[in-house]
């Protein structure tokens, strides 16, 4: 059973490169060859870490201009007393991803390569038996994935599957606007399901909640100062939540989903105290009324601490309000 380690890398920026760093330092641990699949160029100091490294120029991304375009959207909405708030990112990289997946399909037939894992590159491994796991499984099923929020899609964070089910999933769709408007631009976690599903494979899910055992979370957005760290984005076993600024106000809005069950929090931001009820999946946003660049954040829910650290602004997001 020939199989070998993918990272799908996007990393232009330096912190992202120590990210990626120790990606690479931990899947070593597994003992398998290591292949990096990227649109931006890696340095010959990470080149020198891994058995391969395919670079594609082709970085195929739908910009937030031409959303209406192609009918997509890729925003969602929070309501809180009466304002809805609408995140839009600007870019989506669905398709980039599909491809390098498709990259990395030929590259590793080519290698007599028939097993696959994925691992994105903010994706910390914890585990140390979990590849020996999914390898495993793949003895009886073609894929074996994690649920991203729903039971109808699907985490590209970590993934396993044989090479010829993961090359009949992305040939299904063979072009930029065959993903886009034929298929109505799906993100690529909704994608993954259906085509999975309807070509009527043997996949294992995993629920979400068993990925972040096994993971760090996604830690790409962690600020590392001289007090220690600080965080502009947490996802972890039972919530996420962030801190966004507003595209053209100087106002600040603290964002928080619960992935597990109906929840009670007490979040404290800079010793102000704010209370809400959560539901499962739901996402709540309130405005701060002070602005800072950092904030202290202590979060208890249902009664038990489950945060304390600095929180940074994040600003990746576009943000408009709607009263």
């Amino acid at each position: 059973m020939k199989d070998i380690c993918i990272i799908l890398a996007h990393c232009e920026t330096e912190r992202k490169v120590k990210i990626l760093l120790q990606c690479i330092d931990l899947i070593k641990k597994h003992n398998r060859p290591i292949l990096i699949m990227c649109n931006y160029p890696v340095s010959q100091e990470v080149q020198s870490l891994v058995d391969y490294v395919y670079y594609d120029k082709n970085n195929e991304l739908l910009l937030r201009e031409h959303y209406r375009l192609y009918g997509a959207n890729y925003s969602f909405f929070n309501v809180l007393s009466g304002i809805k708030l609408h995140f839009q990112t600007p870019f989506n990289h669905s398709y980039a991803v599909w491809n390098l997946i498709r990259n990395a399909i030929n590259f590793c037939k080519f290698h007599d390569y028939e097993f696959l894992h994925f691992i994105n590159y903010d994706c910390l491994i914890r585990d140390e038996n979990v590849i020996d796991k999914h390898l495993s499984l793949l003895a009886e099923s073609d894929h074996v994935f994690y649920n991203f929020e729903t039971e109808k899609d699907l985490s590209a964070f970590l993934f396993s599957s044989r090479i010829e089910s993961l090359d009949s999933v992305i040939k299904t769709i063979k072009s930029f606007k065959e993903y886009f408007l034929d298929n109505n631009g799906k993100p690529i976690e909704v994608m993954l399901f259906q085509v999975i599903e309807k070509l009527n494979h043997r996949p294992i899910y995993f629920p979400r909640e068993e990925l972040n055992k096994k993971t760090n979370g996604n830690p790409d957005l962690v600020h590392i100062s001289d007090g220690g760290i600080s965080y502009s984005y947490v996802d972890i076993k039972y919530f996420s939540f962030s801190i966004f600024k507003h595209k053209s106000e100087q106002n600040n809005y603290f964002w928080i989903q619960e992935n597990e069950m109906d929840s009670s929090y007490e979040i404290s931001i800079d010793n102000k105290i704010y209370k809400l009820s959560c539901a499962r999946w739901e996402r709540i946003a309130f405005c701060l009324d002070f602005y800072k660049k950092i904030y202290d954040v202590k979060i208890s829910r249902n009664g038990s601490q489950v945060f304390l650290g600095g929180v940074v602004v994040y600003d990746t997001y576009f943000l408009t309000l709607e009263k």
